[in-house]
């Protein structure tokens, strides 16, 4: 899982394990320190309604599996949700070309082909 912030807007890139699991139902986790603290993200697929919040250190978002669903069967990049002022972007995460291959594992194939840079 890769995090990215800017202004009201995140966006979360997912490899193809981490889509395959939200889409089975399974919550996926990542923890990033923070110097002497840290930050752990966790996204929660649930039943049918969408969430965000940040309580001691825990970042959860929910959003309903089925939106997990429907991204892991379909050639969609990803999909937006508004959670009040914030803007969940979630998307597949791409290989890159050029980039050394231990760093592209796991990810889907880059859709532009070799000819794509990142």
């Amino acid at each position: 899982m890769k995090i990215r912030l800017k202004d009201n807007t995140i966006r979360i890139r997912l490899s193809m394990d981490e889509l395959a699991c939200l889409a089975e139902g399974e919550t996926v986790t990542m923890a990033t320190a923070l110097g002497t603290h840290s930050l752990l993200t966790e996204l929660v697929p649930c039943e049918d309604s969408h969430d965000i919040g940040l309580q001691d250190g825990l970042l959860f978002i929910k959003i309903e599996q089925s939106k997990y669903q429907n991204l892991h069967a379909s050639e969609e990049e990803g999909f937006e949700i508004e959670l009040g002022d914030s803007i969940i972007l979630i998307q597949k995460d791409y290989q890159c070309v050029g980039r050394e291959e231990a760093l592209n594992v796991g990810l889907f194939p880059n859709p532009k082909g070799e000819d794509a840079a990142c």
